[in-house]
């Protein structure tokens, strides 16, 4: 009976990773949507057709792995991993915008992502060495939906 309960709060904590990353993904088009508008250039929508997802996807893929894991242990570190993500892109942000401001700044933006990945690699073959392995029914594709084969 413990399993099941130890499997729902990994479930729940796995559920919270992934909208949280849904509000960050919308968070970041959002801003990137009201600079076009404020902006008016076509060029912008075409850079933020590639920016939009290349931000977003060290939140994602941080998401995916806290998805993936079998246990709450796990869940929590990929979600705690996921929010030291983000508040690590906002200080890049306010820093670059507000406490340093240079020309340079969207540079470092763009680039953070890079580091990011080292992170999520990093606590990924940490947890892997300290036995974390994906959940077995994590690329099951069944729906419960789905109606029973037909004789």
């Amino acid at each position: 009976m413990r399993e099941a309960g130890s499997a729902a709060d990994a479930r729940t904590l796995s559920r919270i990773a992934g909208w949280l990353a849904l509000g960050y993904f919308l968070t970041v088009a959002g801003l990137q949507f009201w600079d076009l508008i404020r902006e008016g250039e076509a060029d912008l929508f075409l850079l933020s057709l590639f920016v939009i997802p290349w931000l977003a996807s060290p939140i994602a893929i941080a998401a995916v792995l806290a998805g993936a894991s079998p246990t709450r242990l796990g869940a929590g570190i990929f979600l705690l991993l996921e929010l030291g993500l983000i508040l690590s892109i906002i200080l890049v942000f306010v820093d670059g915008a507000f406490i340093h401001p240079s020309s340079t700044a969207g540079i470092a933006l763009l680039v953070w992502p890079l580091i990011q990945l080292i992170a999520i690699i990093a606590v990924a073959v940490v947890a892997s060495l300290f036995g974390w392995r994906i959940r077995p029914d994590f690329l099951k594709n069944e729906s419960p939906v789905t109606p029973p084969p037909r004789a």
